[in-house]
């Protein structure tokens, strides 16, 4: 009976190899990663902006959506 396929030995070199070049490639792409320079940092008074900007069309700050909460509760409306 002829064998098919390459020997249990080798069945994995390929795969190795290339996941060996993706573990270097990732070392290399996180050591050239540096901090955000201080110039591009957001200032208090920049969020404090923000905060006040975000409400959304039912009058929730960010926040408050963040955690689920609203400040406008709606009423069902009943059938008159």
């Amino acid at each position: 009976m002829a064998e098919h396929g390459v020997p249990k030995a080798q069945a994995y070199n390929t795969t190795m190899y290339i996941m060996a070049a993706l573990l270097v490639i990732g070392f290399v792409c996180n050591w050239l990663v540096k901090a955000v320079h201080e110039r591009h940092h957001m200032k208090e008074a920049d969020l404090k902006e923000i905060d006040v900007k975000e409400i959304d069309a039912r009058g929730a700050p960010a926040a408050a959506r963040a955690k689920g909460r609203t400040t406008c509760q709606a009423k069902p409306m009943t059938a008159r």
